[in-house]
């Protein structure tokens, strides 16, 4: 019986590991794709004064990325629609504009407010929050 249970406990253990990122959380009862719909807004590094970025995960494969700049006084809004797809067993995220522009991130933190990842070739922490 002693047995069963530390059997049970260890295979518990093992698959709460496996839900996570790298800076958590360890367990969460939304799904992956649950968390990461929405429209996520850059919090760190900064954009400059007046800016915004943001990327917006709509359904199972559409996305759009997009923001604001103010130039001159006048506020001038950017998007682009693309596509997005699940990489590396759920830990990378491929964003998709078109036959060849595309960019990958990996997922270190998801939860339902907060989005932090790298992207590839690029040692900077992005943090992302929730509309």
């Amino acid at each position: 019986m002693k047995i069963k249970t530390l059997l049970y406990f260890l295979t518990t253990i093992v698959v709460l590991q496996s839900c996570g990122y790298e800076e958590g959380p360890m367990l969460s009862l939304r799904s992956k794709k649950a968390r990461l719909t929405g429209k996520w807004f850059q919090a760190t590094p900064e954009p400059s004064q007046g800016s915004t970025i943001y990327i917006e995960i709509i359904d199972d494969e559409n996305m759009k990325t997009g923001g604001s700049y103010t130039l001159r006084g006048e506020v001038k809004n950017y998007f682009s629609n693309g596509t997005w797809e699940w990489a590396d067993d759920k830990k990378q995220v491929k964003l998709i504009w078109g036959p060849v522009d595309q960019a990958a991130f990996s997922i270190h933190r998801l939860t339902n407010s907060e989005l932090w990842f790298k992207y590839e070739g690029d040692d900077e922490l992005y943090k992302y929050e929730k509309e």
